[in-house]
């Protein structure tokens, strides 16, 4: 009898194991945290979503994830703790606008708990303005990725069967990569989520019970020099570069491709240990995707910085744009706020805390 597709794949890993660090979620870092630069952390891992409560409702009923409150402290016209605004109470408020450049736009959000992660996951919901629908492949330029840690594969799996979401991996169940297996799936959004079956090791450090233990993030790009420019260069992230490109079946078949080429780079977000993977491809034709604010599943990565305002002007003279109205901060009793692309056109946002709310 013929092998089916999914025992070839897992008979060529027995048979020639894989390169951990050209998989998806699959990259070592050194153990020591990277060191402050004019990036000294994370707050929260954002996308936009069609409908916040459908979003909501699929992280918490298939990963167990939580609301929790903003990070930010109490914000004027916020809805009471833990709880989500109706969309028919949205407001449309002008410091939004401004930062978005979303003017006239009503907007309401919630804010997330990874357990076993350093960062926050928040959705955003834009309504009266005009969006468009994108499905980024993995391999297209300026896809994201949110990768989570999970405790049980399979039970995760079940949950995400009966939400009916898509899976993207070709055969279509987890994959094994070394010693860990993982998939890759959408949310309702059409957003990228890989879901990675957590080490033995891993599980005995988290403890606990949550069904995610950890997280991190993907970004696909065009050409990981330009990306060096904008996130060592204008942030201080130290990019350790994979290898070389390979054509590894187990890691192409994990993100829904039968050919090409792949290389894994990685580096930790500055005064962190969250890992931000970068992804390059060869012999796939990848199409830029390009997504507003509004759009649903348009990421955004909110950084902690320090010297917003030198920041501000190196980002500008090094001719990245800025989505916030005339690249001006807005001003809110935590901080200040700006909203810049980076060279793939992905929305990254400069948070400079108050000197009264920044730690010591």
């Amino acid at each position: 009898m013929a092998m089916g597709y999914a025992a070839k794949l897992l008979a060529l890993a027995a048979a020639a194991g894989i390169a951990l660090g050209q998989a998806p979620g699959m990259v070592r870092l050194p153990a020591a945290e990277a060191a402050p630069a004019t990036a000294t952390g994370i707050f929260n891992w954002i996308h936009s979503t069609a409908d916040l409560d459908r979003g909501y409702a699929f992280y918490h009923d298939v990963f167990g994830i939580q609301m929790v409150n903003a990070p930010f402290g109490a914000i004027p016209g916020a809805p009471p703790p833990n709880t989500i605004r109706k969309r028919a109470e949205a407001n449309s408020d002008p410091i939004i606008g401004n930062l978005t450049n979303t003017h006239n736009a009503r907007f309401r959000n919630v804010f997330m708990r990874i357990p076993g992660a350093l960062f926050g996951l928040e959705l955003s919901e834009f309504n009266d303005i005009e969006s468009k629908t994108v499905r980024p492949n993995f391999w297209d330029p300026g896809a994201t990725t949110l990768i989570l840690e999970v405790r049980d594969i399979d039970a995760i799996v079940a949950a995400v069967r009966k939400a009916r979401a898509t899976i993207l991996t070709l055969s279509g169940a987890p994959v094994k990569l070394g010693e860990s297996r993982s998939i890759m799936i959408r949310d309702p959004d059409d957003y990228l989520v890989q879901i990675v079956q957590a080490t033995p090791q891993t599980l005995q450090q988290a403890g606990g019970s949550d069904a995610v233990v950890g997280a991190a993030i993907g970004l696909s790009v065009a050409d990981l020099q330009h990306e060096r420019a904008f996130y060592s260069g204008m942030l201080g992230f130290e990019i350790h570069d994979g290898a070389k490109f390979e054509s590894d079946k187990i890691a192409l078949d994990l993100v829904g491709l039968r050919k090409g080429r792949l290389k894994v780079s990685a580096a930790y977000v500055p005064g962190t240990k969250v890992r931000v993977e970068f992804y390059e491809f060869k012999d796939v034709a990848g199409t830029p995707v390009s997504l507003r604010i509004q759009d649903p599943g348009a990421p955004q990565l909110q950084l902690r910085v320090h010297d917003l305002d030198p920041l501000i002007r190196r980002v500008q003279d090094a001719g990245y744009t800025f989505v916030s109205v005339g690249a001006k901060p807005i001003q809110r009793a935590f901080g200040r706020f700006v909203f810049a692309l980076d060279p793939n056109g992905m929305l990254v946002e400069f948070v400079e805390p108050s000197a009264r709310t920044e730690k010591p």
